[in-house]
């Protein structure tokens, strides 16, 4: 066709390798489904005021983390972590770019200090 621009569209492929006799194992220390609610309404109400553009979720055997992103190039602004309820560690923990900043055995009571101290110093 002449004169017009051709455009090809652009097409990711992803290619899922399995290893004879092994079994996928799941995370043992996931997000309960309330948690999970509790943490997008809180990423949310943030990302409607301006404060947080991205978030993302990662499960290990002893960890389960949230973290927020202000912008999705950067690194994680905070972390959430909830940890393995047999260990000696508080249930949840929340660091702000690597840094500990608090723990608490009491998502609700973490979320809502944690969604002042963002407003805060955002606005500071």
């Amino acid at each position: 066709m002449e004169g017009q621009a051709q455009t090809t569209p652009s097409v990711l492929a992803a290619r899922v390798v399995s290893r004879p006799g092994r079994r996928a194992s799941s995370p043992k220390n996931v997000f309960r489904d309330g948690e999970i609610s509790q943490l997008v309404g809180l990423f949310s109400r943030m990302l409607k005021a301006g404060f947080w553009h991205d978030y993302s979720i990662d499960h290990s055997d002893t960890l389960a983390v949230f973290c927020v992103y202000r912008y999705a190039r950067e690194a994680p602004e905070y972390q959430l972590v909830r940890g393995n309820q047999d260990s000696r560690l508080p249930e949840w923990q929340v660091f702000q770019r690597g840094r500990f900043l608090k723990h608490s055995a009491s998502l609700p009571l973490l979320l809502t200090w944690l969604e002042a101290r963002a407003r805060r110093v955002r606005r500071g």
